[in-house]
């Protein structure tokens, strides 16, 4: 296999602890799978407001996905102002 031919399995192969040799610092091994789980199951939430928002405009459905999907982020830039 060659070096271009495996980019696109780059990002699995960092998401994924068993496979990726990458040092997670102090955070360890369960805090990581605690962490990837709380992102897949964020990105699920933001799958199902998409899906109950589909009765409205586009607009309104793109911008308000948006917002929820970006809500922690938001949240954590809030806090950090303070």
């Amino acid at each position: 296999m060659s070096y271009l031919r495996a980019v696109p399995l780059l990002p699995v192969l960092l998401l994924l602890p068993e496979l990726c040799l990458a040092d997670v610092g102090s955070m360890g091994e369960n805090m990581l799978n605690l962490a990837l789980f709380a992102i897949g199951f964020w990105l699920a939430l933001t799958c199902l407001v998409f899906w109950l928002l589909r009765r409205r405009a586009p607009r309104a459905q793109f911008g308000f996905t948006l917002l929820f999907l970006l809500f922690p982020l938001l949240w954590m830039v809030l806090i950090s102002v303070r």
